[in-house]
This record gives structure tokens, C-alpha cells and sequence, in this order.
């Protein structure tokens, strides 16, 4: 039951990404561009 309610969970998760609205999906994009330059600064891994 436990694991039921986790893959539950996590579909509603991913189901709220999907939204069909342009302006969130450039939002996370933004966002993932955001947290790539973090870790270049941060950590310099490439």
C-alpha cells in the first residue's frame, strides 16, 4: 500500500507539469537553464 500511494504520487507530480500552458514550460525551462549555471559556477564540471 505504501508503494501504491508513492507511484500514486508521484503520477500526480507529473501529471501537474503537464499542463499544456506555454508560459510554464518556459518557466522550467528557465529554471533548468538556472540550475545548469549554478552548478557550472559552482562545481565547474564540464
Amino acid at each position: 500500500m505504501r508503494l501504491a500511494g508513492w507511484v500514486g504520487a508521484l503520477g500526480d507530480g507529473l501529471r501537474r507539469i503537464y499542463t499544456g500552458y506555454v508560459g510554464d514550460y518556459a518557466m522550467y525551462i528557465v529554471l533548468f537553464l538556472a540550475v545548469l549555471i549554478f552548478v557550472q559556477i559552482t562545481w565547474s564540471p564540464w
